[in-house]
């Protein structure tokens, strides 16, 4: 269960006061503990700030304000913990999404980085473009289907759906990043499926063994 998707800065000036670690660290561990108290058993995302693309304050260990450290052996829910990152960032190379991701998310996983207090599971809840033949083979994608494997971060695209009944005011609203058509009925890009997200699917279940979505 995710507490918050994509927590960012207020536009309204007056809220700035509440977008720090110290408010996040009172919030979201309050709500993980009430998840866990309703169901011990459920998964619970923690997501970071700016939109959810820093996560290194959580599990590097350091202060989120006065008496406030998050470390994993303080919760009774630790093992459940899941960080959550998401990436939309098309204008970085691979090199340096790659790099920024790390620090920022994937570090969570590496036992030999000294900075890291604590190591968790990370998921990429959201990433994804438009389902069209020159996007899956674009910078962005073709570089996530490589990282994510191999760096054995488990992800999830944005989105599944392929219309809405109703979205920002409008009745059956396309969504042009869907897998499925408008009528949900097939997929909308099935190279985009059966070439990229088909062979990342299987490597990231087969150990990070990538194959490369133009060779596949």
């Amino acid at each position: 269960m995710s507490l918050r998707n994509e927590l960012r800065r207020s536009s309204d000036w007056k809220q700035f006061i509440f977008y720090n670690w110290g408010f996040w660290y009172d919030n979201m561990t309050a709500g993980a503990a009430a998840i866990y108290k309703a169901n011990p058993d459920l998964l619970i995302f923690f997501s970071g700030e700016n939109y959810d693309s820093r996560l290194r304050p959580i599990f590097s260990g350091g202060s989120m304000g006065v008496n406030r450290t998050f470390n994993k052996s303080g919760f009774d829910y630790a093992d459940k913990i899941v960080l959550e990152v998401h990436d939309y960032d098309m204008d970085s190379n691979c090199t340096t999404k790659t790099s920024k991701l790390t620090e920022n998310a994937f570090a969570a996983l590496d036992k030999s980085d000294p900075a890291v207090e604590d190591l968790y599971p990370v998921v990429m809840s959201e990433w994804g473009y438009a389902q069209s033949l020159d996007q899956y083979t674009a910078q962005y994608a073709s570089c996530l289907r490589q990282i994510l494997p191999r760096k054995y971060i488990g992800w999830m695209t944005w989105a599944l759906a392929g219309s809405y009944y109703v979205r920002s005011g409008t009745q059956d609203m396309d969504e042009p990043w869907g897998l499925l058509d408008h009528e949900w009925k097939d997929w909308r890009c099935p190279t985009c499926v059966t070439q990229g997200l088909g062979p990342m699917a299987a490597a990231s279940l087969g150990g990070g063994k990538v194959v490369d979505a133009r060779t596949f």
